[in-house]
């Protein structure tokens, strides 16, 4: 494991924290420091969160893991027999763009710069074969992020991961109900945030709303959910431990929909069920 910092500003908290007596070694008292100041922060009026790249490793690979992927893939259809004309070009597309981008082996940069291109090219010249290299690039490395990220739970290193989930919103979930929503930001595209959040329970907002076809409504972030208390009279409690989730850079199961004309932001939910469960009378 790497030297351990836990800042509050810009005060590292364990700057001053040495090796003791009791068997423990440095890192394990950090790591016990860093619990124990965490546990304090919980139970603060107002508090948010950002996982960001690494919070799901091993399980799945950040950024730089996924650049490795599709390096590796486009290597192996340059060397691919026989030889492709097609794929020696988008493998020179590819080489450009990297040397373009200025964090190297950044995936969202290299995707952004090939977005980018694309609408130049599609909208601004007749240049149909550049416009399909650039296209077929991009579809490439969509689909080597969506299979890479979009894993079942039943490895044991997922397994692992989930567990750190589950055991971080166990701990969130002791909050005081009359403390403010909690929100939970991450770049991440996975979904080990739902996939624990639905393991325990606990409701969560994520800005998508509606029946078979949901459809992000960010609005929905504002609004309080209550149940009723008493059936007899109108009184109504908030739903505890609710959980805004902010999903900032997209997730592996939103896709762009402009079918639903009654909504402004084109960005659908989609699931897949395993099993059908259909009562029969």
């Amino acid at each position: 494991m790497d030297d351990l910092n836990f800042y509050q500003g810009n005060t590292n908290l364990l700057k001053n924290i040495k090796e003791g007596s009791d068997g423990l070694t440095l890192q394990d008292i950090q790591l016990k420091e860093i619990r124990n100041r965490l546990a304090e922060f919980f139970n603060i009026k107002n508090i948010h969160f950002l996982l960001g790249s690494g919070t799901s490793c091993n399980a799945i690979p950040n950024m730089k893991g996924l650049f490795r992927e599709v390096l590796k893939t486009q290597i192996n259809k340059k060397n691919s027999i026989p030889k492709n004309e097609y794929h020696e070009e988008i493998w020179r597309e590819f080489k450009s763009i990297h040397k373009r981008s200025r964090d190297k082996g950044n995936l969202e940069e290299i995707l952004g710069i090939l977005y980018s291109n694309r609408i130049y090219l599609d909208n601004y010249t007749d240049k149909e074969r550049e416009l399909k290299i650039c296209a077929e690039l991009i579809k490439s490395i969509e689909c080597i992020i969506f299979n890479k990220i979009n894993i079942g739970f039943d490895s044991e290193e997922a397994k692992k991961v989930l567990l750190s989930y589950q055991t971080f919103y166990q701990k969130l979930a002791l909050r005081n109900k009359d403390l403010s929503r909690l929100n939970i930001f991450t770049t991440n595209n996975d979904l080990f945030n739902e996939t624990a959040l639905d393991s325990l329970n606990i409701h969560y907002i994520n800005g998508f709303g509606g029946g078979i076809n949901k459809f992000f409504n960010p609005a929905l972030f504002n609004y309080s959910f209550s149940k009723r208390m008493d059936t007899s009279i109108e009184k109504y409690e908030p739903v505890e431990n609710m959980v805004n989730l902010y999903k900032i850079h997209g997730s592996v199961n939103w896709m762009e929909d402009g079918s639903n004309s009654n909504t402004f932001f084109k960005i659908r939910e989609i699931s897949y069920p395993e099993k059908l469960v259909i009562q029969r009378n």
